[in-house]
């Protein structure tokens, strides 16, 4: 289960990547990709039709440290629920990579998809929302 990040108004940092996405249907939504460089390492939230989720740097993926938001696009729905893709920068003590999350709604509520986190660390499909969609048909 994600761990919901505070509030909008609450969410500390910058607002460093924002793109809107057009869903199955014509739904468009807003992401806005949010840098909190406060703390070691820094860490990222994402901001969904303003709904807040922790994405780096926080539960399965708190050992990275974020770059930022590179990229958000639509992919393909599951079952019917709205799938965005997130391509962000990441880094550890050793490593600075792309990786990519893969965010579900379920009524009206994004989250992480299961299995999402780290699947997709340094990979082809981190490279851009094309690439996830090329990844996300197999």
């Amino acid at each position: 289960m994600p761990v919901l990040a505070p509030p909008p108004a609450a969410v500390a940092g910058t607002v460093d990547h924002r793109a809107v996405v057009t869903l199955a249907g014509g739904r468009r939504v807003i992401v806005e990709g949010v840098v909190d460089r406060r703390g070691v390492p820094p860490r990222c939230t994402v901001r969904i039709d303003g709904q807040p989720l922790a994405t780096i740097g926080y539960g399965d993926l708190e050992a990275y440290g974020c770059g930022g938001l590179r990229a958000a696009g639509r992919l393909r729905a599951d079952a019917g629920r709205p799938r965005i893709g997130l391509i962000y920068d990441v880094f550890s003590p050793n490593a600075r990579f792309r990786t990519a999350l893969v965010m579900r709604s379920v009524r009206a509520r994004w989250a992480i998809e299961p299995g999402s986190p780290g699947r997709f660390d340094d990979t082809e499909a981190a490279r851009s929302i094309s690439s996830l969609r090329r990844a996300d048909q197999r």
